[in-house]
């Protein structure tokens, strides 16, 4: 079986978008990043810690430049080169075919990375995006964001 990083499982499952999500969701694990009550993002320097992938450094960068809301933040990194090279790289990889028909080996990825959706919040969100559900928990709540601010995000419709 294929195994595949968190921000590949959410591209996968949800496209760019859901990937810029999970790029932004391990930051604030990692409390690299903070959201203030009106979706305000600001980033913190945390020595021993930092961006681990080129998306996660985009929107790490982008929360820098300041005064940069959780929706834009995430709509930038969606549409940016990197998500876009994310997407061509699993195409490459043979899990996606065009623009987002996952293949046999993309949906054993997903499959493989499941059971992991139920422990890590990071990979929570691959599979149900910031607006998305765990059961009865919002995943947004994990991490500390209030519904209010999640529904600034555009809904995702390619899900698993």
């Amino acid at each position: 079986m294929t195994s595949a990083s968190p921000e590949e499982v959410g591209c996968l499952i949800g496209g760019p978008a859901r990937a810029a999500e999970v790029a932004l969701a391990r930051l604030l694990d990692v409390d690299l990043i903070r959201v203030s009550g009106d979706g305000l993002m600001t980033a913190r320097d945390r020595p021993g810690f930092g961006a681990m992938t080129p998306l996660q450094l985009h929107v790490l960068n982008d929360v820098r430049a300041g005064g940069r809301h959780l929706h834009e933040v995430v709509g930038d990194a969606a549409e940016s080169p990197l998500a876009t090279e994310l997407h061509a790289r699993l195409i490459e990889r043979g899990l996606l075919r065009g623009e987002g028909d996952r293949t046999k080996a993309g949906r054993e990825a997903v499959t493989l990375a499941e059971p992991s959706a139920r422990h890590d919040r990071v990979v929570a969100v691959a599979f149900h995006g910031l607006r998305g559900r765990v059961g009865v928990f919002s995943v947004a709540r994990l991490f500390g964001l209030t519904p209010e601010i999640v529904r600034t995000l555009p809904e995702h419709h390619r899900d698993a």
